[in-house]
């Protein structure tokens, strides 16, 4: 989504099937993993996942600049979209929460 948001198509091409990337940090081969395989790792070890959320959905593509005036409305944006479908899955980052086996919180 980021190269897309930027206009770099040949990157976005690219982006659709990488599995590493660089990140807006510079950090080389960061993976890049799918939500469905992050909770088939938690259904592996036994894991109950509890939730997830999508992350960056509006803002990822901003760069570096700094929070607008209306920062805690950006926010609540994030946090909604962050929970709900379509919008969750199409974010730049998830957060799984998982239940590990023989816990009960």
């Amino acid at each position: 989504m980021r190269a897309g948001f930027s206009g770099d198509w040949a990157g976005t091409l690219d982006a659709f099937d990488a599995r590493h990337y660089t990140n807006r940090l510079g950090i080389d081969e960061v993976r890049a993993d799918r939500p469905a395989e992050v909770q088939a790792v938690f259904v592996d070890t036994g894991s109950t996942v509890v939730a997830w959320y999508g992350v960056r959905l509006f803002s990822d593509h901003w760069g570096t600049i700094e929070p607008p005036p209306d920062f805690a409305e950006l926010l609540a944006v994030e946090e909604e979209a962050g929970q709900r479908d379509p919008y969750r899955a199409v974010a730049a980052l998830t957060h799984t929460i998982a239940r590990a086996p023989g816990t009960d919180q």
